[in-house]
């Protein structure tokens, strides 16, 4: 359902921030089963030997602990997908928000979310034909001139040669990518009809 003008870009902004939070949640949270002693992890399979995810009916899917922890540590397939993970699915879920809501002015940040979250969603493929608004971040709020490590800003153009959701993440870089959703939270709060949320960069950036 599609919210009113003045709830909108406060949810989406919500969103974005979240998934901006929960990527630092989710790295924490894989790089922890390595960096525990063998004595640690062995207590904690003892006292958890077995986890489960509930489904959509109510009923439980169960597995072993030992088995998904050797495979979080020794699968380096497997390790190696788990950074990307988190933020593929942030840049489907704030890009598919903003859809629903015509990407409110169509700031270069929110239409680079857009083709970000395109180049993953469709085929793996950018297919970017014309742009019919400017899509980039180095006016954004945590890149660029308004960074505040502007030396350390990083411009990232939705004209990439991004085959692959890994070649998307890689390209904009996983901390550019997750900086994003943070300037798209910036944006939509500082539109005219939520600007009572002023405040809220100097939360994000922790100034």
């Amino acid at each position: 359902m599609k919210l009113s003008d003045n709830q909108a870009p406060a949810k989406v902004a919500q969103l974005a921030r979240n998934m901006a939070a929960g990527y630092a949640a989710h790295i924490a949270a894989i790089r922890l089963a390595p960096r525990v002693s063998d004595k640690a992890l062995v207590r904690l399979i003892a006292d958890y030997p077995i986890d489960s995810v509930q489904r959509k009916d109510g009923t439980k899917w169960s597995f072993d602990m030992q088995d998904a922890l050797i495979s979080a540590v020794a699968d380096e397939a497997i390790a190696e997908e788990f950074p990307r993970v988190w933020l593929t699915g942030s840049l489907l879920a704030v890009g598919d928000a903003l859809k629903r809501n015509d990407y409110f002015d169509h700031a270069p940040e929110l239409e680079l979310v857009r083709h970000l979250r395109n180049g993953i969603a469709h085929g793996n493929r950018f297919a970017i034909q014309k742009l019919t608004y400017p899509a980039h971040n180095r006016d954004a709020a945590l890149f660029g001139r308004r960074s505040p490590r502007p030396n350390r800003a990083r411009r990232v153009s939705a004209f990439a040669a991004a085959h692959t959701e890994k070649e998307v993440v890689e390209f904009s870089g996983p901390a550019s990518a997750d900086k994003l959703c943070c300037s798209a939270t910036w944006h939509l709060h500082h539109l005219p009809f939520v600007s009572n949320m002023h405040g809220l960069y100097k939360v994000i950036v922790g100034g």
